[in-house]
Parts: C-alpha cells; sequence; structure tokens
C-alpha cells in the first residue's frame, strides 16, 4: 500500500478543497513519491507538480506559500528542477521578480533520465567490470586465487551482458526519443 503523502495544499482557513484544488493536491503527492523513487528531494517532487498542474507561473514567494516550505529549500530545489531540465525561468511583464513554469513533457524528462543513466551508471559499471577482470588476470597471491577466480567469473557473467543489455537501452532511448519529439511537436502545435 502506497504512502500518503504529508503534503496538504490547502491555503490555512479553508477547510475542504473543491475538485480541482483536490486533483492538484493529488498530483503534487503523486510527483512528490516518484521523485522520491528516483532519489530526488520530496520538496523538488512537489514544486514540480504544483508547477505542472498550474496553469500560470509562480514566483518562488508564490511557490513557498502554496507549499508551506521555506523559499531557501524552494530555490535550491528549483535549481535542481531547472538543471534537469524540467522547469524553466520566465519573466512576467511588469514584474521584475523570476517566475517559473514546468516543461512538462513526460518523453522528454524519461529520455534524459535513462540517457543520464545509460552514460553515468551502467557503461562506466561495464567498463570497471572490464578493467577489474584485466586487473585480475594478473599476479594473484596464492591465497587469493580462488577468490579471484570466483569473481573473475561473475565480471565474465555481467559482461556478457554488456552487449544485449546496451542494445536495448539503446532502442528504448531511441523510442523515447521518437515520443519526446512528437510530444515537442504536438506542444508547438
Amino acid at each position: 500500500m502506497a504512502e500518503r503523502s504529508e503534503y496538504s495544499g490547502n491555503k490555512p482557513g479553508i477547510e475542504t478543497p473543491d475538485s480541482y484544488e483536490q486533483a492538484r493536491d493529488e498530483f503534487i503527492a503523486a510527483m512528490e513519491r516518484i521523485t522520491v523513487s528516483f532519489g530526488m528531494p520530496a520538496l523538488a517532487g512537489r514544486i514540480f507538480g504544483l508547477l505542472a498542474i498550474t496553469p500560470n507561473p509562480m514566483s518562488l514567494d508564490e511557490i513557498s506559500e502554496r507549499l508551506s516550505s521555506a523559499k531557501s529549500g524552494i530555490s535550491v530545489n528549483i535549481r535542481l528542477l531547472e538543471n534537469l531540465g524540467i522547469t524553466r525561468k520566465v519573466w512576467v511583464k511588469g514584474d521584475r521578480r523570476g517566475y517559473y513554469e514546468a516543461d512538462f513533457r513526460i518523453a522528454n524528462l524519461y529520455y534524459d533520465f535513462f540517457k543520464k543513466g545509460m552514460e553515468m551508471e551502467t557503461i562506466p559499471f561495464f567498463d570497471t567490470a572490464g578493467k577489474c577482470l584485466e586487473t585480475l588476470e594478473g599476479d594473484v597471491n596464492p591465497e587469493n586465487v580462488l577468490d579471484a577466480e570466483l569473481v573473475k567469473e561473475r565480471l565474465r557473467e555481467e559482461l556478457a551482458l554488456k552487449r544485449p543489455l546496451l542494445a536495448l537501452l539503446e532502442k528504448y532511448l531511441s523510442e523515447l526519443k521518437d515520443l519526446a519529439v512528437q510530444e515537442k511537436g504536438e506542444k508547438n502545435a
């Protein structure tokens, strides 16, 4: 059973939310759970959820008030979301403050996430496994020979998966990229 978020987006003094507020709060809570499952801060998920379901850009002060969170925490997490490419700063005519909106293109988000994961985790894992296997081919102390042989066998098994796994990931990324392009076209139409 999924845990319920502690977040409640109701403004003080409002007892029961209407359908819009209820849907907004459910969406924000869902985005919080999703970002936490990806190892990101819960606040980043709440901010993204709020911006994604709010029709107009919001200032840091408005986000802070709506989420009942410190402006400093909002600022730090906004920068994280900007670096991920899922929020952007926009300017509102006649106001000097910066405003933010979600760049709510889910296919693009998943494409970027999995591409970075492949580049930063999967490929380096296989590179490291290969280097370790090469190292283990060198001289090994007699007391470590049995352990070294077991580790070499494990590494060979993992390295045997490199080509099919990377091919599968490349195919998945290609399809996600196609969806992202399609999604971008629909947004611009």
